[in-house]
Order: C-alpha cells, then structure tokens, then sequence
C-alpha cells in the first residue's frame, strides 16, 4: 500500500507536468454556436475549426428570436468540388455541411444569418483540415 502511494506521488507531479502537451484545440465534431451581438455582428463560438476526420460539421442559432440562416447560410470557399456539402434544416437554426477531410488546408468560410428575414453582414471564419 506504501509503495503505490510512494509510486503516485512521484507520478502525479510529472504526468500532471506533461498536461501543456495535450492538444486543447476544438474538434469539429461539436455543434458551433452562432451568435448575432447587439450590434448586429455575427459571432461564432469557435474559430477557427479544427478537423481531423471526415466530419458533420454543425451550426445553431439560439432557438428563441428571429435569427435563421440564409439559404446560403454556410459557404466553404476554394475548397475542391464536393470537399464540404451543406444544407440547411428544416427549422432555419441549424445549418450541417459534411466534411470529406480528403485535401488537408484552411478554408475560409461565411456564415450567412438573417434577422427578420434581412441579411446581416457575413462573419468569415475558418475550417482547418489538418493531417
């Protein structure tokens, strides 16, 4: 009993030394909040998105309000035809593009919310297709 008490006191210390290595980035296999701020920007909680698999990368809005998604709610620019397909749902909230991840690169990306049906300026983030 001494011996591992001995034994996880001296382990802790080094594993718990070792935690800046562990990869604290985002995955894209999390839904990512959309937000329009008071002023009239749109925000999203991450940025950018990091993918390391053929994904379904998703986008919502607060369910509440009149915020939906324009039909050309997500658009993936300079990307290889049929590297990302995306769609909205029925609602207007959610908008899922699938993610091929066969070309490794940074895409930029709009994200395109409409507020009582009038377009709001575009937010222009990132995809990180890494390897």
């Amino acid at each position: 009993m001494k011996t591992k008490l001995v034994l996880l006191a001296v382990l802790l210390p080094l594993l718990s030394s070792c935690m800046h290595l562990v990869d604290r980035r985002v995955r894209g296999d999390a839904p990512v909040r959309v937000l329009v701020t008071r002023d009239g920007q749109v925000a999203v909680a991450r940025d950018p998105i990091y993918v390391n698999a053929p994904t379904t990368l998703e986008w919502r809005l607060p369910r509440w309000g009149s915020l939906t998604f324009a039909r050309n709610g997500i658009v993936v620019h300079e990307a290889r035809e049929g590297e990302f397909t995306c769609a909205p749902a029925e609602d207007g909230k959610v908008f899922t593009c699938q993610d091929r991840y066969s070309v490794p690169g940074r895409y930029k990306y709009s994200v395109n919310v409409l507020e009582d049906g009038k377009p709001l300026p575009p937010l222009d983030p990132f995809i990180v297709n890494g390897r």
